[in-house]
């Protein structure tokens, strides 16, 4: 009864401590994120990730409420006292050292580790505050960035005509302690005056609707390569080519396609092969919701083509052999390892 009555009473002061009072006259609190429009959930999903602010967490603890409860026992003023007097204390103590330096070390070395604690507890609050978080404030900007990366994306798998709109709806929902509290019908007498009626409003939803519309496929995949040692081991390497006619256009799978072709390329000879001499250049001109793609291929230099690499001598080393040489460099001089000689 006792652990049931101090658990109540915890959740009714959670209840009395409004997060409004932690935000400035003119913020709000972002309360939830969500995605609408066609995107399927796998893709939504990817979406939600680009958002640039989340509201609070509120799993497996709402760490908003466990932020506020932390906060009732946050005091700034009295931390800096601690502060300046734990220096105050320290500065004594190190002038009672006399030319003892180990023990002037010891001395400093603990007034940085309370110096530190202290230092944390005023920039990011007490412990119960660092296991919570902080009222996320709404900030407009972030939303309006999330609308270009999450168009960015979408345009970067094929659908270049998506549109992504965001709108902020400003209403009020009771925190999660005060939806348990009335459920529990504790609470339910007291009648908002003007103050709070003005507060209500106060919290942030916003949704982003998606309009991928249709999405374009490619029609066609040419190359220009001018080497053609290198033009010869990509078409032969064609295959096994990660882009298909008639599929849809991926950014995704063109980076993909690069590597490959880099790797194709080193594992031939081609050693000093980099991803920077392949351009895959995508032309929507052609018919609608259509992409001609094609892979360009440009060599080192004006007239220079791309150095193939030959094996001229294959040495092999036993592990009696590389025992042997181990030994006879321990046995020379310095036990370095012997020169080889000019031909």
């Amino acid at each position: 009864m006792a652990l049931a009555a101090l658990l109540l009473g915890l959740l009714t002061a959670l209840a009395a401590c409004s997060p409004f009072r932690l935000l400035a006259p003119n913020q709000k609190l972002l309360s939830r994120v969500e995605v609408l429009g066609q995107a399927e959930q796998a893709e939504q999903d990817r979406l939600l990730t680009l958002v640039q602010q989340e509201p609070n967490s509120r799993f497996p603890l709402p760490k908003l409420a466990i932020y506020q409860l932390g906060y009732t026992f946050y005091n700034r003023e009295k931390l800096l006292k601690n502060q300046q007097k734990i220096r105050d204390d320290y500065t004594q103590a190190a002038a009672k050292t006399g030319t003892d330096s180990a023990r002037l070390g010891k001395l400093l070395a603990r007034r940085e580790r309370r110096l530190t604690r202290k230092q944390l507890a005023l920039d990011k609050g007490n412990a119960i505050m660092r296991l919570g978080e902080a009222p996320v404030v709404y900030d407009t900007t972030l939303t309006r960035r999330t609308v270009e990366q999450m168009t960015i994306f979408l345009q970067s798998q094929g659908y270049f005509r998506a549109r992504v709109r965001a709108t902020d709806t400003v209403r009020y929902q009771r925190g999660l302690v005060v939806r348990g509290l009335r459920k529990l019908g504790i609470g339910r007498g007291h009648s908002a005056d003007s103050a709070d009626r003005a507060k209500r409003y106060r919290r942030v939803t916003v949704s982003y609707d998606v309009a991928r519309n249709r999405p374009f496929v490619l029609a066609s995949l040419t190359a220009s390569i001018p080497d053609s040692g290198v033009a010869r081991m990509v078409r032969k390497s064609q295959p096994e080519s990660l882009l298909r006619a008639g599929e849809q256009y991926n950014e995704e799978h063109i980076g993909q396609e690069r590597l490959r072709l880099e790797a194709l390329l080193k594992n031939a000879g081609y050693y000093d092969f980099r991803q920077q001499y392949i351009t895959l250049e995508a032309d929507t001109s052609f018919v609608p919701f259509t992409v001609r793609l094609r892979t360009l291929i440009a060599n080192p230099g004006p007239g220079q083509g791309h150095r193939l690499y030959r094996l001229r001598r294959v040495t092999m080393v036993t592990d009696n052999g590389a025992n042997r040489v181990l030994q006879q460099a321990a046995a020379r001089p310095g036990g370095g390892p012997a020169r080889p000689r000019r031909a």
